[in-house]
């Protein structure tokens, strides 16, 4: 084998080399001995955008091989994998996109291997059905053309997917969401802390494509209740992810980490105190943690200086008393509760007046500068969608 190297293309592009070797590239380990190379058949050095990529075809035999990060999205129903393996069987599917953490690649007979860590950028659900259809039938060797990208980092690689899956309504923003935590420390702390044994909806957060078994409300939900509630501290009320991410940040950086994570603790916490989470199985039978519902109660909670100690959330015990005997169950409440448009603005109503029912000091009063609210009971109600 002849040692090559790409100095042939344009000045401004990285020079890197195929490196020879007498050993036999198939079997070599790649980084730190870790995996086997990757086999790209028919491989044929190109530029993209003023880097050096390799397109071909990956051989089947090294599609278990490929790493996934978990800027991924999770894996498929197993009916859109079915419909997925048929392709397989039945012809090409699309090409999927690799990036190799390094430069180290062989060249013999034009097939190239690759001997630093590979991970997919885009495919995954493809790869994995491949994998499937093999495992169930040997003799089939499904046909994956591939461009890998070299030299690069999870950073490039995760801008890169959300590039490739811009537009694409299949990726869910609960992923995006969940891809901020690189990105910002707001993101990292509130992911972090939906798995923390000590809170109250530690598992009950989907950050997913999909929502699994458990899961009571999406990531979406949880920064857009987080961001209601503290929406008179600065930008919370934003609707695109990456927006609404970013007012986060502004409202944690104002008020300091530990009174920003107390007060998500404070408003579940209330929640479950009042109406129940922990116990909760099913999302469908709980009103109180539907997205209008949620958004609505910590509306209630940002637009009324009682319940407010400086910045941190106070609810008091006859405020809390008085929300627990709120009819969460009545079908009128459950209507709004799943419904969009007006729905909230009646739900703010009806949450305060049933909370100053029979008070003659401490009523809710809500701050100078928020308008009153009024509503028309009679309003017509379009589908919540969370």
């Amino acid at each position: 084998m002849i040692e090559r190297s790409l100095t042939t293309h344009q000045s401004a592009i990285p020079t890197w080399e195929l490196l020879a070797t007498r050993e036999d590239p198939a079997t070599m380990a790649g980084s730190e001995g870790k995996t086997p190379s990757i086999k790209i058949i028919n491989g044929a050095l190109d530029e993209y955008n003023g880097n050096i990529v390799l397109n071909g075809i990956v051989a089947p035999e090294s599609l278990v091989h490929l790493q996934y990060a978990d800027y991924q999205r999770e894996m498929l129903s197993p009916a859109k994998i079915s419909a997925l393996e048929e392709a397989h069987r039945n012809g090409r599917v699309p090409n999927i996109e690799l990036g190799m953490r390094g430069q180290r690649c062989i060249e013999r007979e034009g097939i190239f291997y690759l001997q630093d860590d590979v991970f997919v950028v885009d495919g995954q659900q493809r790869t994995i059905a491949a994998l499937r259809v093999m495992e169930k039938d040997s003799s089939v060797r499904p046909h994956i053309g591939v461009t890998v990208h070299f030299d690069t980092t999870e950073e490039w690689e995760r801008d890169r997917f959300k590039k490739l899956n811009l537009g694409q309504s299949k990726l869910s923003s609960n992923v995006t969401a969940r891809n901020l935590r690189h990105d910002l420390p707001v993101m990292a702390l509130l992911y972090k802390l939906s798995s923390d044994r000590t809170f109250v909806m530690k598992d009950r957060i989907c950050w997913n494509q999909t929502m699994a078994k458990g899961e009571l409300i999406s990531a979406v939900t949880f920064l857009k209740v987080i961001g209601m509630l503290h929406s008179h501290m600065g930008p919370g009320k934003g609707t695109d992810v990456t927006d609404l991410a970013n007012g986060l940040q502004k409202i944690m950086d104002n008020i300091g980490k530990a009174a920003f994570t107390a007060n998500v603790r404070a408003y579940f916490d209330t929640v479950d105190r009042a109406f129940g989470v922990q116990q909760v199985a099913y999302k469908n039978g709980a009103n109180h943690l539907k997205s209008t519902f949620s958004l609505t109660l910590a509306k209630i909670f940002s637009e009324h200086e009682v319940f407010w100690k400086g910045d941190l959330l106070t609810v008091d015990e006859t405020s809390l008393r008085k929300l627990a005997s709120f009819p969460t169950t009545d079908p009128h409440v459950a209507n709004l509760a799943s419904s969009a448009g007006k729905a909230g603005e009646i739900l703010f109503v009806m949450i305060v007046d049933h909370i100053n029912s029979g008070r003659r000091s401490r009523r809710l009063q809500r701050r100078n500068w928020v308008d009153e609210v009024t509503v028309d009971p009679s309003a017509v109600f379009a589908s919540e969608e969370d």
